[in-house]
């Protein structure tokens, strides 16, 4: 029986290496074809910001409690920032050309000056603990921080932080503890991702107040506006789907399947499609990404890109038209990954890869525990007996 496994653990390995070639089936050894760079940066990265006006990326990454600055024109690291405890998100302000840091671990927000790549500023809140997402409305000049208070009534919160003085203004009470944040500038509404209570809060900036609450994904994690037509993509951690809110009615209009869990999304500029990343949760630990048509909301494509690897946050650069993933291929990388038109998508893998490779290594690995069973219960059989 295990020889069997083993046997039918090899014969699916050997299937995934002779379509490796037309599939890009993604492992240690190689990489789907578009996949263009593997980029070392420090321990745990956890997302990534495009700054438009330089053409760097900046990667906070958790366990290095720094953040990695890359040249998207060379795709190479060129320099680091010292940050505080645990960086976990990051956002870019368009109008000050700063980077806003939310370091979960020491409860402050770290800024970056984009012009020099330095610490502008740390800003440490009295009130705040555990920070999360970020979002920038630079018209109004304002920040918004997802938190939750660190003095009662220990309430969840949006810290509002003005992006002149880098100061806090005020904050906004939330129904359950949020995650992701986004700002629309088509409607002028903040959109808070309520982990706690699979629902996302409409915000008013102006007047500060929740408009509505929507029912989306359980553990809903980031979200990504497309003001262009008017959308806003939810993922979900505890679900494949991701939930599709219309902007002008704030209503729930789709949920589209994406096969695995959706952690990270970002909006390509360029053609208009939304890409999720999506991770396995168990062993063997898969990441991939998933290409959104958000015109239609439809999948495109399931793309497979490694294994023994999570993808978390992820950012499109509109200078070169490629993605930058944190993780992806490796722990402690970020992974360039080629947009593109849909046309150029050989060499990708899908999900029926994933299935594959799991597949194979649970044969394998059952296969050899029961060999190693049987030569144990073998050897204690061999045994000369006790004089």
């Amino acid at each position: 029986m295990s020889v069997k496994l083993l046997a039918a653990g090899a014969a699916v390995a050997i299937l995934l290496a002779v379509l490796a070639p037309s599939t890009g089936v993604a492992n240690s050894q190689q990489l789907p074809n578009r996949v263009l760079a593997v980029i070392p940066v420090g321990s745990g990265p956890a997302d990534v910001a495009f700054d438009q006006r330089n053409g760097y990326l900046y990667v906070p990454n958790t366990d290095s409690n720094n953040v990695s600055v890359i040249n998207g024109s060379s795709n190479r690291v060129v320099g680091s920032v010292s940050v505080g405890a645990f960086p976990q998100h990051i956002a870019f302000d368009s109008r000050t050309g700063n980077l806003y840091i939310s370091n979960t671990g020491s409860g402050t927000i770290s800024v970056i000056d984009g012009a020099n790549n330095s610490l502008l500023a740390t800003i440490a809140p009295q009130s705040m603990e555990g920070p999360a997402g970020i979002a920038v409305d630079s018209a109004d000049h304002d920040i918004y921080v997802a938190a939750l208070m660190s003095v009662p009534p220990y309430f969840p919160e949006l810290e509002v932080i003005n992006d002149t003085s880098n100061s806090v203004t005020g904050m906004i009470e939330l129904p359950a503890l949020a995650h992701g944040v986004a700002y629309s500038s088509r409607n002028g509404l903040i959109y808070a991702a309520l982990s706690g209570s699979a629902a996302v809060a409409v915000i008013d900036p102006i007047t500060r107040a929740i408009l509505t609450t929507i029912g989306v994904g359980p553990s809903p994690e980031s979200i990504t506006v497309d003001d262009l037509n008017g959308r806003v993509f939810v993922t979900s951690l505890n679900s494949q789907n991701v939930s599709v809110i219309d902007g002008a009615s704030n209503t729930l209009v789709g949920s589209i399947p994406c096969g695995f869990a959706s952690f990270g999304s970002a909006l390509d500029t360029l053609t208009g499609d939304v890409y999720v990343t999506t991770d396995v949760f168990a062993k063997p630990y898969l990441s991939g990404l998933s290409v959104i048509d958000a015109a239609n909301d439809t999948v495109l494509e399931s793309l497979a890109l490694g294994v023994n690897a999570l993808t978390a946050g992820l950012a499109f650069d509109s200078a070169n038209g490629n993605l930058y993933l944190a993780g992806g291929a490796g722990p402690q990388v970020v992974t360039v990954v080629g947009a593109g038109p849909l046309g150029s998508t050989s060499g990708l893998a899908s999900i029926t890869e994933y299935l594959l490779i799991g597949l194979s290594l649970a044969f394998v690995a059952l296969g050899a525990t029961v060999l190693l069973r049987r030569r144990r219960r073998r050897d204690r059989v061999d045994l000369p007996p006790t004089p």
